[in-house]
């Protein structure tokens, strides 16, 4: 960020991420085993809604779906319930991927990929897929 020339405020006007304001970026705040439903994390602007229902999270390569509307403590840490149940232990420190989290997918079946398509302006194609486990 800069200063605005005709002025001496700053420009933009306040931070877009925790990180830019000095908050240390979205973690893993504790270790979480194997099967469980939620994780407690650290790192989001204090006392402000850190995940909506719905909203995925990258972890370790995986996928998951916060289950729950969750608002940070004023600490700035948050417990999340997910699912499905984490896949694999959670190491502390690991970072959440917030903004287009992937993962990687494969077809349901060798056939997913055989779509006919007629010729002409419009068509459609439907795979299936699961995530690559």
């Amino acid at each position: 960020s800069q200063l605005h020339p005709s002025r001496q405020v700053r420009w933009p006007p306040q931070p877009y991420t925790p990180a830019e304001a000095g908050i240390s970026t979205t973690s893993a705040d504790a270790t979480a085993p194997r099967g469980a439903l939620a994780i407690q994390t650290g790192g989001w602007w204090p006392n402000g809604v850190a995940v909506g229902a719905g909203d995925l999270i990258g972890l370790a390569g995986r996928l998951y779906i916060a289950t729950e509307t969750v608002t940070a403590s004023g600490a700035g840490t948050a417990t999340i319930p997910i699912a499905p149940p984490l896949r694999e232990a959670l190491l502390i420190n690991q970072p959440l991927v917030l903004t287009k989290p992937t993962v990687a997918m494969r077809l349901v079946s060798d056939d997913e990929a055989a779509n006919p398509t007629r010729p002409g302006r419009f068509t459609a194609i439907t795979i299936r897929l699961e995530e690559a486990l």
